[in-house]
C-alpha cells in the first residue's frame, strides 16, 4: 500500500493554504513531475538540448468535489488525491516543510 505521511509543520501549512483558497472541499493532489527540456540553436545551427531534472513529486491545492470518494485518501484529516500509479519500488511519500514551503520526499522502501 502506498503510504502518505504528513509532518505536523506540513499539516499547519496545508490548513493555512485551505483557508486562503475559496474552494469547495479543498484537498491536495499529488502528481509526478517529469524532466523539462528546451532546445536551443548554436551559432552554427546545431541543436543543443538543455534538460532540467525536476523534483519527482509535486502537489496542487485543489477542490476534491469532482473526485470520487473511493479515490481520496484521508491523512491527518486532510484529503489527498494520488494522481499517480505507484511504482513497485515506491512505498510512499512524506510531506514536510523546507524553507516555509511544502516539500515531498519518497519514503524509504
Amino acid at each position: 500500500m502506498f503510504a502518505v505521511k504528513v509532518t505536523p509543520e506540513a499539516k499547519e501549512v496545508i490548513e493555512r493554504a485551505f483557508e486562503s483558497f475559496d474552494l469547495p472541499s479543498p484537498g491536495i493532489m499529488i502528481s509526478r513531475q517529469g524532466a523539462r527540456a528546451d532546445v536551443l540553436r548554436t551559432a552554427t545551427g546545431e541543436a543543443r538540448w538543455a534538460v532540467e531534472r525536476l523534483h519527482p513529486w509535486r502537489y496542487t491545492v485543489s477542490s476534491m468535489s469532482a473526485i470520487p470518494d473511493k479515490d481520496i485518501v484521508m491523512v491527518e484529516g486532510i484529503p489527498f488525491w494520488l494522481a499517480i500509479i505507484p511504482r513497485p519500488e515506491e512505498s510512499g511519500i512524506v510531506i514536510s516543510v523546507r524553507n516555509g514551503e511544502l516539500y515531498i520526499d519518497a519514503l524509504p522502501a
